[in-house]
């Protein structure tokens, strides 16, 4: 049954009608937003957003109003308990038998925990291209596949190479004539 299918998922699934009122809501949006069924039906879909991205629902209510698929879009939203989480919305319109939008489908995924990860990643990068770049002599890692995976300011100069340009090379490449090595490859 295509209900339960829909009340399975973990993807917060919102039917809205073209005025922006919710009319359906998924167990996934309960969990993901906190909002009970009879919370959100009827509700303008503004509840979920925070005021400093309203502008994104005009912008998007243009693009379905010509019948577009907003594919993944990233975003911000509010659970009921005031807290942003980060938000992968496709949004799709909904036609009758005429062709006539109707409602529109939000499939959303909740990807807080992604980007707080990702942003954790760039600030340890950046802790590191800080020490690194700091250390006087060239200065590389390498994986488990001894591939290159960092390298310093001074390593690059050092052989010849724009930055970033050995990331992902094997360390072989450090020991014999670039050229030598790319053709052997």
């Amino acid at each position: 049954d295509a209900a339960a299918i829909v009340d399975s998922t973990d993807n917060a699934i919102i039917l809205k009608n073209r005025d922006g009122l919710i009319e359906k809501w998924n167990q996934g949006a309960e969990r993901v937003y906190g909002y009970t069924v009879s919370e959100a039906l009827g509700q303008p879909i503004e509840m979920l957003v925070p005021h400093d991205r309203v502008y994104e629902l005009n912008a998007n209510a243009e693009k379905i109003q010509r019948g577009e698929k907003i594919d993944h879009f990233e975003t911000i939203r509010l659970t009921k308990q005031g807290r942003r989480i980060h938000v992968s919305s496709t949004i799709s319109p909904l036609r009758d038998s005429d062709g006539n939008i109707t409602h529109f489908i939000d499939v959303q995924n909740d990807i807080t925990r992604r980007v707080q990860a990702q942003k954790e990643i760039s600030r340890e990068r950046a802790f590191l291209d800080t020490i690194v770049n700091g250390v006087p002599d060239a200065l590389f890692f390498v994986d488990l596949d001894r591939n290159l995976t960092h390298c310093n300011q001074k390593m690059y100069r050092m052989f010849g190479y724009a930055p970033g340009e050995l990331i992902g090379q094997p360390t072989a490449i450090l020991y014999a004539n670039p050229k030598d090595y790319q053709s052997q490859g």
